[in-house]
């Protein structure tokens, strides 16, 4: 901040967000640095955080500050997951780089299925998860994180699902391999009938399954459907986002959900 005052700003606007609760001024380096700033009548704008709008969450609310919370932008950034049976999941993407093959289907496989859910870091087996795609779980680590462990164990793309947690937020990232995220409604919120189809697809008969869901249920053996999927369409989900002070008369909001700064 110094150096954006010597070189003359009328305005300093900060969109870097935090967790938690905001921490005493003299503890918070942003609120010491932009007091100095209005001390040299310099508008400091900040990020209210990254909480979501719950009690006491708002972060950067000291009184020099002008604290703006985040509301939806005019644009999403589609990047859905077509199954091999038809269906479609919808998501979101900021993945630039090269698309998967558009000819062809990749087999799917659950991250807990192959060494951790959250796909953490050396965590995956490479011999279960090369040349697929895998599903992880959103938290326990950073999305980029997950990219990096994905791509290190051999797997051609991501998709990052919601759980119960996250519900239907999608955030877009800037992905290192082929990815994208989807709601949690997707992935989990599936009927009976889902899940006997699934275990027919992969050689159940209806015995096999009966024993499972303890009723009677017919089911034929069918061509493996649910552990395909599709190609992951190029970049381009909206996160519903909204944050109140509670401290400030007026209540200031910028198109900040998914908005790509200096990207």
């Amino acid at each position: 901040m110094d150096k954006a005052i010597s070189d003359g700003v009328h305005i300093i606007y900060l969109s870097v967000g935090a967790n938690g609760h905001s921490p005493p001024y003299y503890l918070d380096s942003i609120a010491v640095g932009a007091f100095g700033a209005s001390q040299h009548g310099v508008l400091v704008s900040c990020f209210a955080g990254n909480s979501d709008p719950n009690p006491s969450t708002a972060t950067k609310i000291a009184p020099w500050i002008l604290t703006v919370g985040a509301s939806t932008i005019d644009r999403d950034f589609p990047a859905d997951v077509n199954l091999g049976d038809g269906r479609i999941l919808i998501g979101v993407s900021l993945y630039a780089g090269e698309p998967l093959a558009a000819d062809g289907k990749l087999s799917l496989i659950y991250a807990g299925d192959a060494g951790n859910r959250y796909c953490y870091s050396g965590s995956l087996i490479a011999s279960k998860v090369a040349g697929k795609i895998v599903v992880c779980d959103r938290g326990g680590n950073a999305r980029v994180e997950k990219g990096s462990a994905v791509k290190l164990a051999g797997c051609l793309a991501l998709v990052l699902a919601n759980t119960e947690d996250s519900g239907e937020e999608l955030i877009a990232g800037s992905h290192l391999i082929p990815a994208t995220m989807v709601g949690q409604i997707n992935v989990y919120d599936l009927d009976v009938n889902n899940y006997v189809a699934f275990l027919s697809s992969i050689g159940y008969d209806s015995k096999r399954i009966s024993i499972f869901f303890k009723a009677s249920t017919r089911a034929d053996i069918c061509e493996t459907t649910f552990n395909k999927v599709g190609v992951l369409s190029s970049p381009g989900g909206l996160s519903l986002l909204s944050r109140d002070t509670s401290t400030f008369k007026i209540n200031p909001q910028l198109p900040e959900a998914e908005a790509l700064k200096e990207w």
